[in-house]
């Protein structure tokens, strides 16, 4: 579970920031850049999936169908 709360710790710090240096001049580039659009929100969504995957695992369960016929 620490691995996806990592995932979307990191996920939401690569989104953070965009701030313009200057009030007055608007930079896209800074805004719309493929980390803040594209790569941050993909780590929270697999951190989700590791955090939902980790919540359904049965730990007990492991073993394989042969050994309990």
């Amino acid at each position: 579970m620490l691995a996806g709360i990592g995932l979307v710790a990191l996920g939401l710090v690569m989104m953070s920031g965009g701030a313009m240096p200057d009030p007055n001049t608007w930079d896209e580039s800074l805004i719309y850049s493929s980390r803040r659009t594209l790569l941050g929100p993909v780590l929270i969504l697999l951190g989700l999936v590791v955090e939902i995957f980790a919540i359904f695992r049965n730990p007990g369960m492991e073993t394989s169908a042969e050994e309990t016929i």
